[in-house]
């Protein structure tokens, strides 16, 4: 690890350096990818809806050749 003098706070920046490199952020990382997956799910889901609704719509409405008046 690399150590950096200077003439005020050298404990302090090598102390914040220590820290740095010990700090476990991968509780945040997961955390934030699960959110990220929900939220895709989420939307492909209403995808999914409303792509249904809008075929079943055009199912129902759509007239069949020969029975014009």
């Amino acid at each position: 690890m690399t150590y950096f003098t200077t003439t005020i706070g050298t404990a302090a920046i090598n102390d914040s350096l220590k820290n740095l490199g010990l700090q476990n952020s991968g509780g945040d990382l997961m955390a934030s990818i699960l959110v990220l997956g929900k939220g895709m799910l989420g939307i492909f889901l209403f995808m999914l809806v409303f792509y249904l609704l809008i075929y079943g719509l055009e199912k129902l409405f759509t007239e069949k050749p020969g029975n014009e008046v």
